[in-house]
C-alpha cells in the first residue's frame, strides 16, 4: 500500500500485497467476469470458501480488471508489480503507476462513474461472504488493496463513495498491535480506509502495566485508577546501600490550601528552591490580573496523590522547567472569540486581561494543578472542599493563561521528527483523549498546548486545518517563533484549501496524505475545543444559546466526546457535562441522582431527534409514562445535531419535516397494526428490533398507529405510538428506541406472509407529548466568559464608575474645545494659513467619537503652525489639548482594569454554592425582534 504516506515511527509488514496467477482481463461485459470463469452466480461467491480460488477472482476481477476498465487498456502487469521488500523472491502489487492513470485515462468520466458505482456494489458481494469475518491470507490482503484502489479512483473522479465497515485485515491487527477496542470502534467510525490503514502502520506506545484485555468497544477503562496508587518520580537516586531510592516527597501548605477555598477563591502554586532548604512549594490567593498555568494530566500517569496535597521533588523540578519552557500564548483568530492572545514583536496584546504584556524570557511561575489544590481527605469537611474547589475548576482552566497537557506517550514523541499527521494521530489516541475530565480542562480553553519530548505545541493554533503537502517536518524550533506569525498568518496569509486546486493538480499520495490529515485535525478539533461551538452571542453573554443553531451542536459535542471517554467514578460524569455546558455543578449535584442529566437537557429549547435513538438507561423505563424518552444517565450512544425536535409552550417535543434539511430528514414509516418484526413497503424489508423490557407497562390505548423513525444514514431509530389529528399531523407517546436493518428475502419463505405493511411519510408533523409537571425544572446557566451586560449589578458597577469619571473628564474634554474656539474667533478662516486650516478641520473631526480621537495631530498641527508666533492662550490651549488625551488613556485603562476585576469576582461569586442567577434588565433589540417575526409571519 505504498500511496499511503509511512509514519516516522511505523511498523514494517503491512504494506504489501502478493500477485496471484490472475485470470486476464477479456473485455467483455463487467458485470459478468465471474460467471465467465467459473462462478455462475452471487451465491457461488457468498458461500465460497476465501481460499486461493476466491483470491484469484478478486485481484482479477475488482484489482486489475477495474483498472482495465478504468483505463481502457490491458494492464501491464510488470508496470504494476514489483519484487517484495524483504527478500523473498515473490512479485507484489504497487500502486504508484496509479498516478500515470491520472494523467493519462482516455475513458469519459461519466462511464468510468458508472464503473466505479457498479464496482462498489459488486465489492458487498464478497462482503457478504459466510467467511468474510474470518478471512485470512492472502484474501484479506487483496480484499484491502482492492478497497484502496476504490477509494483511490472514487477521490479522483470526484465521487463520495466509500467501502462500509473497517476492513477485517486492519481490525485484526489493529487489536493485534495493542490499540484498545474503543479507539478501534473509533477509527471504523471515521469511514476511512487511508486513515485507518495510516493508522495500523503507526507504532502504538503501550505502557508496560496498561492492558486492553477487558475493554469495552465504547470505552477504555485501562488508565482507570484503583486502590494501589503508583505515584511516578521522574528518576531515581542511588542510596547509601546501593539501592534504588525515590526522592522524597514536597508538601504544600494544606491549611493554606483550606483556608483559600473555604473563601471561594482559587489558590495558585509556585515552586522556589532556596539556598539551604531546598525546593519549596509557595501558595497565594489568584488575583484579577494573574497569568498562570493550569495542568492537565492523566492520573494513571502518576502525577496525582490520593493520600496528601504532596508530589515528589524531581517530580517538581520537571514541572518547573516545563513552566520556564512554555511558548508563549497564542490562538487562531475565529469569529465570535474576543479571548485572543496576539503577538506583536517584544509585546503580547492579551484581551483575556484586556492588558499588553512583555515578551519576557522568564514565564509566569504560577500554577494550578489538581493534586496540589484539591484538598484530599474522607472526612466530611475535606470531602466539602473538595467539591467547592471542583465548583471552580471550569473557572480555573477557562481563565488560565495556558492549559499544559501531559501525557506519558506524547511526552516521548518529538516534534521535530514528526510529520503533522502523525503528531496529530498520536494526540488523537493519547491516553490523555479517552480520560472525561481532560475534556473538561482542555476544552475550555483555546490555549491548549501539548507537552512533547522537545517542546509543546497549540495544533489547533499553529496547524492548519487542510494543506496541500503535509511532508515538512514541524521543528520545534520554529514553534518558540510561533505567536507573531501565527496571529498574522491566521489573518491573511492562510493556505488555500486543497479543495481549490483540481484533482489531477495532484497525486494519489498527496490527495490521501491530505484526506488522513484533515480528518485527524476535524476530530481533534471536534474532540476538544468545546469553544469551537460558540458563537458570536458569547461576546456579551458568555451563556450556550438555547436555540437549535448553538445549543443542540453544543450538546451533541460534549455527549459525543463523554460518551468515548472514561472515568474512574461515574458519578463525576453530571459535574463535568454541567461545567461544560454552563450550568452550576453544585445546583447539578443537589439533584437526585436519576434527575441531574434530565434537568441540563430540559432547560433548553430544542433537543436533537437522535436522543430518542438513545438506548441507554431512560428515567421512566418501562413504566406507563410519556417521560420515559428522558435518559437517566449518559449513555454509549452517538447523537447527531440534526434532525431536531423543538419544545412548544406545554414542553411537548414538536418534529416538522419542513424544517428538517432533506439530506438529514429521518425514514418515517407508517406501520400496520401486527406481531411482526418484519416490515415491508412491497418491495424491500427490514427487521425491526424493538429494545424494551419485557414487562413494559405502556398504555397506548387511543393511539393506534405505530411509526417507526430511522436515522436515514444509520440503523438506529425510535417507536412511537400514534393517532392522526390531520392527514400529516400526529399526537404520539414515546415507546421505545429500536434498531432496523435490510432484511433478505431469500432467508425466509413465507416472510411475505409475516411481514407487517408500512408506509413511508414524506410530509409529517409530530407532536411527543410529554408530562411536563413530572419533567425536571429547567436549570439557570451560568456565564463562563463575562458577567452580562443587561445584569442589574453590572450596569449599577458601571453608572458608579461613569459617574466617577463624567465630571473631571467632561471638564477636560469641554476647555480645550473653548480655546480652541475663542482663538478662532479672533482670526477668520480666511486669514489662516494652508496647516492652520487643516489644524482646525482636525480639531472639529476630533472632537466626534471616533478612532481618530486619541491621536494628538490637532495640537501638533496648531503648535507646527504657530511656532514663531505662540501667545500664553496658544500655550494654554495646547497644554490642556494634551492633557485630555493623556487623562483619555488612563480613564481607559483604569476602566479595563476595573472591568477585569469586576469580571473575575463576578466568575468567582458564579461558583459559589448559594449563586443565584441575575435578573437581566429587558433588552429592547431582543423584543423588537421577537415582534418583527410575529408580524412578518401574521403577513
Amino acid at each position: 500500500m505504498d500511496l499511503v504516506p509511512t509514519p516516522f515511527d511505523s511498523v514494517a509488514g503491512y504494506d504489501e500485497t502478493p500477485l496471484l496467477d490472475i485470470i486476464p482481463y477479456d473485455f467483455g461485459r463487467f458485470s459478468t467476469f465471474p460467471h465467465r470463469n467459473g462462478f455462475p452466480s452471487k451465491s457461488s461467491i457468498t458461500q465460497e470458501k476465501c481460499g486461493d480460488r476466491l483470491s484469484v477472482l478478486l485481484q482479477s476481477w475488482m484489482f486489475f480488471g477495474v483498472i482495465a476498465e478504468y483505463s481502457g487498456q490491458p494492464v501491464d502487469l510488470n508496470q504494476w508489480t514489483g519484487l517484495a521488500h524483504n527478500g523473498i523472491s515473490r512479485r507484489v502489487v504497487r500502486f504508484q503507476p496509479i498516478n500515470t492513470l491520472i494523467r493519462n485515462h482516455d475513458v469519459a468520466k461519466k462511464k468510468r462513474v458508472t464503473l466505479l458505482r457498479e464496482v462498489f456494489k459488486y465489492l458487498k458481494t464478497f462482503q457478504k461472504n459466510c467467511h468474510y469475518e474470518n478471512i485470512s491470507s492472502p484474501f484479506s490482503e487483496i480484499l484491502l488493496s482492492v478497497r484502496f484502489l476504490l477509494c483511490a479512483l472514487a477521490q479522483l473522479s470526484e465521487l463520495d463513495l466509500k467501502p462500509t465497515g473497517l476492513d477485517p485485515f486492519v481490525q485484526r491487527n489493529l487489536v493485534k498491535s495493542g490499540w484498545c477496542p474503543s479507539q478501534v470502534k473509533q477509527i471504523e467510525e471515521l469511514n476511512d480506509d487511508a486513515v485507518a490503514y495510516y493508522l495500523l502502520r503507526l507504532r502504538k506506545e503501550t505502557a508496560a502495566d496498561l492492558s486492553h484485555q477487558n475493554c469495552p468497544d465504547t470505552h477504555c477503562t485501562a488508565s482507570n485508577v484503583g486502590k494501589d496508587y503508583n505515584i511516578r518520580h521522574t528518576h531515581k537516586t542511588r542510596s547509601g546501600t546501593g539501592a534504588d531510592t525515590t526522592c522524597e516527597p514536597v508538601y504544600i501548605d494544606k491549611y493554606k490550601i483550606r483556608e483559600i477555598i473555604s473563601q471561594g477563591k482559587i489558590p495558585l502554586v509556585s515552586v522556589h528552591t532556596a539556598p539551604n532548604q531546598g525546593i519549596q512549594l509557595r501558595v497565594r490567593v489568584a488575583k484579577a490580573n494573574d497569568r498562570f498555568i493550569a495542568f492537565s494530566h492523566v492520573w494513571a500517569d502518576g502525577l496525582g496523590n490520593p493520600h496528601a496535597n504532596a508530589l515528589a521533588k524531581c517530580e517538581l523540578q520537571r514541572l518547573d522547567y516545563l513552566l520556564r519552557s512554555l511558548p508563549h500564548p497564542s490562538v487562531r483568530f475565529s469569529l465570535g472569540e474576543i479571548r485572543g492572545v496576539y503577538s506583536l514583536g517584544p509585546l503580547s496584546l492579551d484581551l483575556a486581561r484586556c492588558a499588553f504584556t512583555g515578551r519576557k524570557k522568564s514565564r509566569p511561575r504560577l500554577f494550578w494543578l489538581d493534586t496540589l489544590c484539591i484538598p484530599v481527605g474522607e472526612d466530611e469537611i475535606s470531602q466539602d472542599l473538595k467539591q467547592k474547589a471542583i465548583n471552580m475548576m471550569a473557572l480555573i482552566y477557562s481563565q488560565a493563561s495556558q492549559v499544559l497537557i501531559l501525557d506519558s506517550g506524547l511526552e516521548k514523541s518529538r516534534v521535530g521528527a514528526l510529520s503533522k499527521t502523525e503528531l496529530l494521530a498520536r494526540i488523537n489516541f493519547s491516553r490523555w483523549m479517552g480520560r472525561c475530565w481532560t475534556l473538561q480542562e482542555g476544552a475550555l480553553s483555546p490555549y491548549s498546548y501539548f507537552q512533547c519530548a522537545d517542546g509543546a505545541i497549540n495544533v489547533l493554533d499553529v496547524f492548519p486545518s487542510s494543506l496541500r503537502k503535509l511532508s515538512r517536518r514541524c521543528h520545534y524550533t520554529s514553534l518558540t517563533l510561533s505567536d507573531l506569525r501565527s496571529s498574522v498568518r491566521a489573518r491573511w496569509f492562510s493556505p488555500r484549501s486543497s479543495g481549490t486546486m483540481s484533482a489531477h493538480d495532484l497525486s494519489i499520495t498527496d490527495m490521501l496524505e491530505d484526506t488522513i490529515y484533515a480528518t485527524l485535525y476535524c476530530s481533534i478539533r471536534n474532540s476538544m475545543h468545546i469553544s469551537a461551538h460558540m458563537t458570536d452571542s458569547q461576546i456579551l453573554g458568555g451563556i450556550v444559546d438555547k436555540r437549535a443553531g448553538h445549543w443542540t451542536p453544543h450538546l451533541v459535542a460534549i455527549w459525543n466526546a463523554l460518551a468515548r471517554r472514561s472515568t474512574t467514578k461515574n458519578e463525576d460524569l453530571p459535574a463535568i457535562l454541567a461545567n461544560l455546558l454552563g450550568f452550576h455543578p453544585y445546583r447539578v449535584m443537589q439533584l437526585p441522582v436519576e434527575e441531574r442529566l434530565a434537568a441540563m437537557l430540559c432547560s433548553g429549547d430544542n433537543l436533537p431527534l437522535s436522543l430518542l435513538y438513545n438506548t441507554g438507561p431512560k428515567l421512566n423505563q418501562g413504566l406507563n409514562s410519556r417521560n420515559r424518552w428522558v435518559p437517566k444517565f449518559l449513555s454509549r450512544s452517538i447523537l447527531k445535531d440534526e434532525p431536531v425536535m423543538e419544545f412548544d409552550e406545554t414542553r411537548n417535543l414538536i418534529l416538522n419535516s419542513g424544517d428538517i434539511p432533506g439530506e438529514q430528514e429521518p425514514i418515517v414509516w407508517e406501520i400496520d397494526q401486527g406481531s411482526s418484526s418484519v416490515i415491508t413497503d412491497g418491495s424491500r424489508y427490514w427487521n425491526v428490533k424493538y429494545i424494551r423490557p419485557e414487562d413494559d407497562t405502556l398504555d397506548s390505548h387511543g393511539y393506534p398507529i405505530t411509526i417507526v423513525m430511522k436515522d436515514r444514514k444509520g440503523s438506529e431509530g425510535a417507536c412511537i405510538k400514534a393517532r392522526r389529528t390531520e392527514k400529516t399531523t400526529f399526537k404520539a407517546i414515546y415507546d421505545c428506541p429500536c434498531i432496523i436493518e435490510p432484511y433478505h428475502k431469500s432467508s425466509s419463505p413465507s416472510l411475505d406472509l409475516q411481514a407487517s405493511k408500512c408506509l413511508f411519510l414524506d410530509r409529517f408533523q409530530i407532536a411527543i407529548l410529554t408530562d411536563a409537571a413530572t419533567l425536571p425544572q429547567a436549570l439557570p446557566r451560568v456565564s463562563r466568559v463575562a458577567p452580562s451586560l443587561m445584569a442589574p449589578n453590572t450596569v449599577q458597577w458601571a453608572l458608579k464608575l461613569l459617574r466617577f469619571w463624567v465630571i473631571p473628564m467632561s471638564i477636560f474634554y469641554t476647555i480645550p474645545i473653548c480655546l480652541r474656539i475663542y482663538i478662532a474667533h479672533d482670526e477668520p478662516w480666511s486669514g489662516l494659513s494652508n496647516l492652520g486650516r487643516v489644524s482646525l478641520t482636525f480639531f472639529a473631526i476630533q472632537r466626534i467619537p471616533s478612532p481618530l480621537m486619541p491621536v494628538p495631530i490637532a495640537p501638533i498641527l496648531f503648535l507646527i503652525d504657530r511656532w514663531r508666533r505662540l501667545k500664553c492662550l496658544d500655550i494654554v490651549y495646547v497644554v490642556f489639548d494634551f492633557v485630555w488625551i493623556l487623562a483619555g488613556f488612563v480613564m481607559i485603562s483604569v476602566l479595563i482594569q476595573q472591568w477585569v476585576q469586576y469580571q473575575f469576582e463576578v466568575q468567582l461569586a458564579n461558583c459559589k454554592e448559594d449563586w443565584e442567577p441575575e435578573i437581566k434588565i429587558p433588552n429592547q433589540w431582543v423584543r423588537f425582534r421577537k415582534w418583527a417575526v410575529a408580524k412578518k409571519s401574521q403577513w
